[in-house]
């Protein structure tokens, strides 16, 4: 059984497929054709079998929280919390037992917030090459808890 997930933002769309034990995943910025790009990119062979889709964001029937407690699932492991950080929005969920038990929101302007993150993590590699956002994300498994501001968030060591 194969399964697309999608999420249309405000910046970009973002879409997953899970198929057994393969994960295949796309990002693309819309600018500012929201309703476009996940037919374009859905349009790729590596989307065409699923046999369930779902889709969530600014045009979404799943809401971000059940479409991050289904990617804890798939994705396995311990985390203490996840940061979603969109062009609107920047929000920490704390997790605990691999479950969402409090949700704190940035409460300056977040316009910006997410592009700042790919930049500095682009910013991660050494002289020869760049860091991407895939290993980011696996360094962020060996993390640690640091005090930052008044959240306490993810702080790779």
């Amino acid at each position: 059984m194969s399964f697309v997930g999608t999420n249309v933002g405000a910046l970009s769309v973002k879409i997953v497929a899970l198929r057994r034990d393969a994960v295949t995943a796309v990002t693309a910025t819309h600018q500012g054709r929201p309703l476009e790009m996940p037919g374009q990119l859905l349009a790729a062979p590596e989307f065409a079998d699923a046999e369930s889709f779902g889709v969530s964001g600014a045009l979404g029937n799943i809401t971000e929280v059940a479409a991050i407690q289904r990617a804890m699932r798939e994705i396995g492991g311990e985390f203490d919390a996840i940061a979603s950080l969109g062009g609107e929005s920047f929000l920490v969920y704390i997790l605990a037992n691999g479950r969402i038990v409090s949700v704190f929101s940035h409460n300056k302007c977040a316009a910006g917030s997410s592009e700042f993150f790919v930049q500095q993590i682009g910013l991660m590699g050494d002289s020869h090459r760049r860091c991407d956002q895939s290993v980011a994300c696996r360094q962020s498994r060996a993390a640690r808890i640091a005090p930052l501001s008044s959240l306490q968030v993810g702080h790779h060591a």
